[in-house]
């Protein structure tokens, strides 16, 4: 057997630790024993590795979390997307169109102030408004007719009528008016009533009218001028209810030779049955009435053209006016002298819809 190379006993395998040979007394070891010191320091020095290289994973792994999460990015693609628009109108060189549009800058010259005066049933207001001679002055050197090919079909009336709403530069220069009358109130009936009364207050442009000298103006030439015949009063109104929103038509009477506007409402307020209310444009009226005598011809009597100008929403709310309209002829076909009662009702409608009497 063999023997203990330290003691010389005989020893034998142990079967629980097959690569240390004990002496066969089972009472010393004969390799040295374990270092528990240096084993413990081991087992530290291993764990303090492994938990760095935890926190090393971890940061590793945290960061393009944060970073897929940082606002960076995304400030700079919406900086991106926001500024290049706004900066391209202010270069100096035109945007690549087919037919460039004149800048808007270039009209903003000759600034006036002007007071337009509403009435909203009865209560009095007035808008403030900044306009240009500058663009006026554009609008006036544009040509009023329109030009077609021998064989083409010639422009139909609302043609000339498109062209005089859809002119680029001056949306620039009325769309902040409407912007104005919609927040006087949030009311989109209103905000026609507004509109209505604005451009009824508008002055006729007698001048015009008896010396038969009329330039077709642009809506906004009318605004300039504070000035119109019924025709171009007409299409500035149509113009300010389009863009609130409304459906709208021009009634266009042809023997008469006058316009007015027509507004989508219920059918039994519409003038004809048409599905249109009648808006006189020229001074003002009450919505729906259509029985004033016009100069040289008397009332309407001929049947309108119906010239339609936009989609949009009805004027549901009319019926106070229709019944005061119908109120008023009645008390108009009374004549002259009223007893204390009909004058009453009279001048009380008078006031609601700013009505001009030779009392006035």
């Amino acid at each position: 057997m063999a023997k203990c190379k330290i003691c010389g006993d005989p020893i034998k395998r142990c079967s629980r630790r097959k690569t240390n040979n004990w002496c066969h007394t089972w009472k010393h070891h004969h390799f040295p024993k374990p270092d528990y010191k240096t084993h413990h320091f081991s087992f530290i020095f291993i764990l303090l590795i492994i938990i760095i290289l935890y926190v090393m994973i971890s940061v590793i792994e945290v960061t393009p979390i944060q970073t897929s999460i940082s606002p960076t990015p995304i400030e700079t693609k919406v900086s991106t997307i926001v500024i290049t628009p706004i900066q391209t109108p202010i270069s100096p060189i035109p945007t690549s169109t087919p037919t460039p549009t004149p800048f808007i800058e270039k009209y903003n010259t000759n600034p006036k102030m002007v007071n337009y005066n509403y009435n909203l049933q009865g209560t009095k207001g007035q808008i403030p408004y900044t306009v240009y001679g500058g663009i006026n002055d554009y609008l006036k050197s544009q040509p009023r007719g329109i030009s077609y090919y021998q064989g083409e079909s010639p422009p139909t009336d609302i043609d000339y009528i498109i062209k005089h709403l859809d002119n680029k530069e001056q949306k620039e220069f009325i769309d902040p008016l409407i912007y104005k009358i919609q927040n006087i109130t949030s009311n989109k009936d209103d905000q026609a009533r507004i509109a209505i009364s604005f451009v009824q207050n508008i002055n006729y442009d007698w001048q015009g009218f008896e010396t038969g000298i009329l330039t077709s103006k642009y809506p906004y030439e009318v605004l300039y001028t504070n000035s119109g015949v019924c025709g171009e009063k007409t299409e500035l109104l149509a113009y300010m209810l389009r863009e609130i929103g409304y459906e709208v038509a021009i009634f266009r009477f042809d023997i008469e030779s006058h316009d007015a506007i027509g507004i989508k409402c219920p059918q039994q307020y519409s003038y004809r049955n048409s599905g249109y209310c009648f808006v006189e444009s020229t001074l003002p009226s009450i919505i729906t009435d259509s029985g004033a005598n016009y100069i040289g011809v008397g009332q309407l009597k001929s049947e309108p053209k119906i010239l339609e100008i936009s989609d949009g929403s009805s004027f549901d709310s009319v019926s106070e006016e229709y019944n005061d309209a119908v109120t008023l002829n009645k008390i108009y076909k009374m004549g002259s002298v009223l007893d204390e009662n009909n004058y009453n009702k009279w001048s009380s409608l008078v006031n609601k819809y700013g009505i001009k009497t030779s009392e006035k």
